[in-house]
């Protein structure tokens, strides 16, 4: 009766052990699948363009300036078309724009692009045509094309969509065309394309404000452009004037153009993250092939008695290692079904979830190249697996039987294999604990305001219907008053471009009095148009004199609000109220008398210092300008008052009902909690580390399994050797510590491993997130602390079966 049971006991255990391959296998293949096809839709492949290859993308740098980045300028744009050295030059600027017609008002992306650039790109409307010479000059003809997702969403797919007319900023514009879902440039944001219409008579020159793309005949053209591009740059000052560029402010600028591979800049920063996520998904693989590896071991070896006496008895080995094969094929057969089903849903968690490159030239789905190599994969180390338990099997069966079991050569085999598992689970765990701890810190940064109980929405009046500053003031003036009114609200302002929102105004600024070097230009400072309140509602504190004021509007005294670093730059620690500052140069003034100082904040990241800035009225003279000038674009900032928790559910309905009373055609967009601007700063950090965590999570659960399965054989193996120790009088705890002290030694050995190489390492991480450190000591330790903790978990029961090991049935055994 007791063997019938004991074969009932091995199929349940050899179930368990197949159901756990199979788990451990599918995860890493799943992982490995969803980190192949990021890296091939984003880096491997090349962009959906002709040529891509040959596609660059065209900026400035300027470090007189302290400008890392400066886009081209209409100026610049016509001065580099004439070069010889390039194949095409198209420009683009990608803009917020209302949208209405026969239904409710909204807020679209639109990308305003040059005559060239939609050709060079490749972009062929599924449905119409192009836009014509005549659409692309100044005063002619409102076109537009549309978006294949915006044709669907809006119009229902219809086929009489050509000719109809979309209301864009109050001008009415003409659809001539519908271009494809799989043309996402320069992004999958973008519904609208508008002709840039650009006139070189007119063109000033001193707005960078426009992305530039150029193909060249080939790779190695890229330093001979650079040096055409670098010698044409002094005929701004000859053949624009009044671009206000001079020969001095060229040579103090170091105004320098930048070529870069299209891919690169459409990548990003992200391209480290999703190679570090390559290489943690590749050590997730190694350790899933481990941790299989060692469960197929401990299995053949359970079956050595029966497979060392068919050999004995003259059974054929190549049948034999056929027969150890199948296990392998199918859980590789299974493991790589299964690991797609897993692709397939973190693929499209990374697409709705993930940064917006992700999927903004591709979709990102599982195609027959993933498929193929996932399956491929799969059954490859199936068969390696299946081969090496298999050799394992057959090999030698005369010394198995004299020994009565494993060798100490194979005993160190799956040794090894365990400690390898731990070593890596540590290392990632440790790094993903390292970029974890950075990150929280990064979310504790200052960004200068105060982001919780605050809610924020942008607007923007067509200039169709608010021609002039006057009506841009006038509008704003009657939603702040009205916005201040709601219950709840404790302060309301507006800026024409919040912090951390990317854009806005840089310009050169002259202090009064302040000395320059002779070739030396203005300072760069970033700019901002903002409404009386809007210090209050963004909790930016008050550090000298006073905030705007509704009078200030009224242009009798064009007045300025600085930032600490600002008055530090020109004034040092004396009092910079009442000094003066001009735009540029000051040559065409006015000049703007410093009534404030506010606090700094950081504008661009918070992984950047804060910077300098200069805050003007939302009503104010600009040099040049005959008229007064007024943000037609601005963010609202609503706080709540002190002690609350934030507004209600039904605040956001209320703000929209406020604002259609005021002009029912004026669509809301972005409106969220502030806070959500640190989170979206973070967000590729917190992609990857989200990954990362993943990643280690995945990993350590094999490597338990796996250092429980080797101590679990251990003891059984040992069974006879414990039975015989506690017979002649042994204590039972001494070897319930022996079997805890092989689990610790094992784990030590893998944790010091892993602790090594994420110390080796730790430069990388450190260049993923701004501010941390490489090696942080108590980290290392916790995570150590954490394995060791672990791995007497995982020997605690097979310990407690050493010691309770009967002697008489111990001694009975084989």
């Amino acid at each position: 009766m007791k063997l019938p049971q004991r074969n009932v006991l091995d199929r349940h255990r050899w179930s368990v052990i197949l159901t756990l391959a199979i788990l451990t296998l599918a995860v890493g293949l799943g992982a490995g699948a969803v980190g192949f096809t990021v890296l091939d839709r984003v880096l491997l492949r090349p962009l959906p363009f002709p040529q891509s290859e040959t596609l660059y993308a065209l900026h400035h740098t300027a470090p007189g300036l302290n400008l890392a980045r400066l886009e081209l300028s209409d100026a610049t744009y016509w001065l580099y078309r004439q070069s010889r050295t390039l194949d095409g030059l198209g420009i683009y600027r990608v803009t917020d724009v209302d949208v209405t017609g026969d239904w409710a008002p909204e807020r679209l992306t639109a990308a305003l692009v040059s005559a060239e650039l939609l050709p060079m790109l490749g972009a062929v409307p599924v449905h119409g045509r192009g836009f014509v010479d005549e659409e692309e000059v100044p005063g002619g003809i409102d076109a537009v094309m549309i978006g294949a997702g915006y044709w669907r969403r809006r119009f229902g797919g219809e086929n009489e969509i050509l000719g109809q007319r979309l209301i864009v900023d109050g001008r009415p514009r003409t659809i001539v065309g519908v271009l494809p879902s799989t043309f996402r440039f320069p992004s999958s944001e973008v519904d609208l394309w508008m002709p840039l219409a650009l006139d070189p008579e007119t063109a000033v020159g001193a707005r960078f404000e426009f992305s530039a793309v150029t193909r060249l005949p080939s790779r190695s053209a890229v330093d001979s452009a650079l040096g055409d591009l670098r010698g044409r740059l002094p005929r701004l000052v000859v053949d624009y004037p009044q671009s206000r560029w001079t020969e001095a402010l060229l040579e103090s600028s170091d105004l320098t153009p930048v070529l870069i591979p299209l891919k690169d800049e459409l990548v990003g920063g992200l391209n480290d993250y999703l190679w570090a996520q390559a290489v943690a998904v590749g050590l997730l693989l190694l350790a899933a092939c481990l941790n299989v590896a060692t469960l197929l071991l401990v299995r053949a070896e359970d079956r050595r008695p029966e497979t060392a006496l068919r050999v004995a008895l003259g059974a054929d080995r190549r049948q034999l290692l056929a027969h150890h094969l199948k296990p392998g094929l199918g859980i590789g057969a299974a493991a790589g079904v299964l690991g797609l089903g897993f692709a397939v849903i973190g693929l499209h968690l990374l697409a709705t979830h993930g940064p917006e490159i992700l999927s903004s030239t591709r979709r990102l789905t599982a195609d027959g190249r993933t498929v193929l190599l996932t399956l491929g994969v799969a059954l490859a180390l199936g068969t390696a697996l299946g081969l090496l338990t298999g050799l394992r099997g057959v090999e030698d069966p005369a010394r198995w039987l004299r020994s009565g079991g494993a060798t100490p050569a194979q005993q160190r085999e799956r040794t090894v294999l365990v400690v390898l598992q731990v070593a890596v689970a540590t290392a990632l765990c440790t790094g993903a604990a390292t970029l974890g701890v950075g990150l929280m810190e990064l979310r504790r940064v200052d960004p200068g305001f105060e982001v919780n109980h605050a809610l924020s929405f942008d607007l923007r009046l067509p200039k169709a219907r608010y021609a002039d500053a006057d009506a841009v003031a006038a509008f704003y003036g009657r939603a702040l008053e009205s916005l201040a009114s709601l219950p709840g609200v404790a302060s309301v302002g507006g800026v024409h471009r919040l912090p951390l929102t990317g854009g806005g105004s840089t310009n050169g600024w002259t202090a009064e009095g302040a000395t320059r070097g002779p070739d030396e230009g203005p300072a760069v400072f970033a700019t901002r148009w903002a409404s009386e309140g809007y210090f209050q509602a963004m909790d930016i504190p008050l550090l000298r004199g006073r905030a705007f004021e509704p009078a200030d509007r009224e242009l009798v005294r064009p007045v300025a609000v600085i930032s600490h670093a600002f008055a530090t730059h020109f004034w040092g620690d004396e009092d910079p109220l009442g000094r003066r500052i001009a735009l540029g140069t000051g040559e065409n003034g006015p000049w703007y008398t410093v009534v404030g100082v506010v606090g700094d904040v950081r504008d661009r990241s918070l992984s950047g210092p804060p910077e300098a800035m200069a805050y003007l009225p939302l009503i104010t003279h600009l040099p040049r300008r005959e008229a007064a000038y007024a943000p037609s674009q601005l963010s609202l900032v609503l706080r709540g008052g002190v002690g609350g928790s934030g507004f209600g559910p039904g605040f956001q309905p209320a703000i929209r009902q406020l604002i259609s009373e005021l002009d029912p055609e004026l669509p809301i967009s972005r409106m969220g909690p502030l806070e959500h601007l640190a989170r979206n700063d973070l967000a590729a950090s917190r992609f990857a580390l989200t990954l990362l965590l993943a990643t280690a999570g995945a990993t350590g659960v094999p490597a338990v399994v796996g250092l429980f399965g080797l101590i679990a054989y251990w003891v059984r193996s040992r069974r006879r050797d414990f039975g015989v120790r506690l017979a002649l009088g042994a204590d039972p705890r001494r070897l319930l510590w022996q079997v805890h002290g092989k689990s610790l030694r094992l784990t030590a050995i893998g944790v010091v491993l892993g602790l090594v190489g994420a110390g080796v390492a730790g430069g990388y991480v450190e260049h993923l997130i701004y501010g941390v450190r490489a090696i942080e000591p108590w980290i290392y330790l916790t995570v150590a602390l954490l394995f060791l903790l672990t791995a007497l978990v995982a020997g605690h029961g097979p310990a407690r079966h050493a010691a309770k090991t009967d002697p008489r049935q111990a001694l009975r055994q084989d």
